[in-house]
């Protein structure tokens, strides 16, 4: 008798259906998997004989081959084991299973027959829904985090002898509590009230993190770059339910996902300077997200920036335009989301006190350019603030709150919306720019004239009008106006470095 069961797999955070066939016929006692399983899915046939058997039925002794089709796909994951399992039951009871056809199984089984949950579900439920299956059957632990993919009816179950029961019945229980519970407000430890003086830096970090723009801190030792850059993300906006959504897909292929439910604070990734570039972007066997996917939708800190090696820092490239990756290894291709705010770090020479008006610089012109081409011109081109620090008095005031801040940041994001802008200024394309960066005819007049005199390029030119868009928003401003303009250069002004070697 054959039996088809419907199941998935997956393809970085893409969930791809499959199917899996079971025949069972008489001869030599025996079951074999076929269609490029992997190790995991060859051991699944100890765990589904041991769980039918103490689930309270008899395991086939006869010889059962299972085939997963597409058989060119590679198939990963313990979450196969409840659909293997239901597949040889099917094939005992098929006059009672004639609903499998539209039912998906999701689930990794124990010995003595409980389902347990599985990393993914809402990567697999997303491509099920693509697929046009409607149902799906998951373990009763993952059902917190599936219930928010709209559209699908959720069977969660705790064990294969519950499951088998109904299914013997006819019937499936439905869970239909899709209400969001109420959870106190996420916080960080950190807050930007710690930090002592940098007004100008703090101004500069509050139009970032309004227009979730790539920054780079330059400045001595012990100016606060790094406080600074750690509490980023205690300022940027809430997360929205989509976006939640779309970080717990990501951090749910990870081993440090430890829970089964959505991530509610936005990401901060620090890697060491030590780090290798598959760590960063993302790679391996199981093709899994690096750094800047975690980061995704968050802040990626890289502190001491020049000490990264050259082919980790020019890896970023595509990320840092794209927000997205696409990683390539043993002829299977994944995209992962990057869509992360960048906040690097650096000294501005190899004793850190180059420009700076507090203490004298001890290296010469040679190890000072020597330090500072270790990072290119086109990495540097893709920050878009450029901002330098020195160190502050000890009877500075203290800054403000990250709750003022972000209160600040959340009236730019109000007014961003409220024009029917869907993406950060940073993401604005051509169209977006064209559309929002309204000038006054002071500013017009301005820009033009700087165009005119080559102190622009047209990249640059977007970023300056990106980040004028930002500070008119935080000012709850449809026009931008010069202010806005000579504000937005004081934070473009790298060239700063070069001139004065």
């Amino acid at each position: 008798m054959i039996s088809k069961t419907i199941s998935g797999v997956l393809n970085g955070i893409e969930g791809i259906p499959i199917e899996i066939e079971t025949f069972i016929s008489r001869g030599l006692p025996s079951h074999q998997i076929v269609g490029l399983p992997n190790q995991v899915i060859k051991e699944s046939k100890e765990r589904v004989r041991s769980a039918i058997k103490n689930a309270g039925y008899q395991f086939p002794d006869q010889r059962i081959t299972q085939n997963m089709s597409p058989a060119n796909i590679r198939k990963e994951g313990s979450h196969l084991d409840l659909p293997i399992a239901v597949g040889i039951l099917a094939s005992e009871f098929e006059s009672n299973f004639a609903y499998l056809n539209s039912v998906a199984f999701v689930g990794e089984l124990s010995l003595v027959g409980e389902i347990k949950p599985v990393k993914g579900i809402l990567s697999l439920l997303d491509g099920f829904k693509k697929a046009g299956i409607a149902h799906v059957v998951c373990p009763a632990e993952n059902v917190t985090e599936a219930k928010y993919v709209e559209g699908l009816a959720l069977y969660p179950y705790a064990s294969l002898e519950l499951l088998m029961k109904d299914m013997i019945a006819g019937r499936l229980i439905e869970y239909e509590d899709r209400n969001v519970p109420k959870k106190e407000n996420p916080h960080y430890d950190m807050d930007f009230e710690d930090i002592i003086g940098q007004s100008q830096a703090i101004r500069a970090v509050e139009i970032a993190a309004a227009g979730f723009f790539n920054m780079l801190l330059i400045g001595p030792p012990g100016c606060g770059k790094t406080m600074i850059a750690e509490r980023i993300a205690t300022i940027l906006p809430t997360l929205t339910l989509q976006e939640k959504i779309e970080l717990t897909k990501v951090y749910s292929l990870s081993d440090e996902n430890t829970s089964y439910d959505l991530v509610e604070l936005r990401p901060v990734r620090a890697p060491h300077h030590s780090i290798t570039r598959p760590s960063l972007v993302g790679g391996g066997n199981k093709l899994e997200p690096g750094e800047v996917s975690k980061a995704h939708n968050g802040v990626l800190i890289l502190d001491e920036f020049p000490e990264f090696r050259k082919e980790v820092i020019e890896a970023l490239r595509e990320p840092m335009v794209n927000g997205k990756i696409q990683i390539t290894r043993n002829q299977r291709t994944a995209d992962f989301p990057a869509g992360f705010m960048l906040v690097a770090t650096m000294n501005p020479c190899s004793c850190g006190y180059y420009l700076s008006a507090t203490q004298s610089c001890m290296c010469n012109i040679y190890e000072i350019r020597r330090y500072l081409n270790k990072i290119s011109g086109p990495i540097l081109d893709r920050f878009d603030l450029h901002l330098f620090m020195d160190r502050v008095s000890l009877d500075s005031k203290a800054c403000s709150s990250s709750r003022e801040l972000r209160e600040r940041i959340q009236v730019a994001e109000n007014h961003r919306r409220g024009r029917g802008q869907t993406v950060p200024n940073a993401k604005m394309g051509k169209g977006d720019i064209n559309r929002f960066c309204n000038l006054s005819e002071e500013a017009k007049t301005m820009m033009t004239r700087y165009y005119s005199e080559g102190k622009l390029s047209m990249r640059r030119y977007d970023k300056l009008l990106k980040i004028s868009r930002t500070i008119a928003d935080l000012e709850s401003v449809q026009l931008i106006e010069r202010h806005h303009i000579m504000e937005a250069m004081q934070y473009q002004n790298l060239e700063r470095l070069k001139k004065s070697l």
